[in-house]
């Protein structure tokens, strides 16, 4: 028998979120077998802006991304004033 992809777990505290008319998608998520919590933010065009390292809980998560929210801007949020890896194209 072929091992199986663990589950996904998403944070209650995920959701779509709409700022200054800038709508997005808080992902606060996990694997089944991993107990740290990683931070996404997709955005309407496809891409998604991820949070270096991971979080011991999901509420540690969220407060990280309203922390970044508050000291660094929407900006940060959103992509635009963040550093972009760009990956190739297969």
């Amino acid at each position: 028998m072929a091992d199986r992809d663990p589950n996904i777990i998403h944070s209650g505290l995920s959701g779509r979120k709409t700022i200054e008319g800038h709508s997005f998608k808080m992902c606060i998520y996990r694997l089944e077998d991993i107990p740290d919590w990683a931070l996404e933010v997709e955005l309407s065009d496809g891409s998604s802006v991820f949070w270096e390292g991971a979080f011991e809980t999901d509420d540690a998560a969220y407060a990280e991304y309203e922390r970044t929210l508050r000291k660094e801007g929407l900006g940060s949020v959103l992509g635009t004033d963040a550093v972009v890896v760009p990956f190739p194209k297969r």
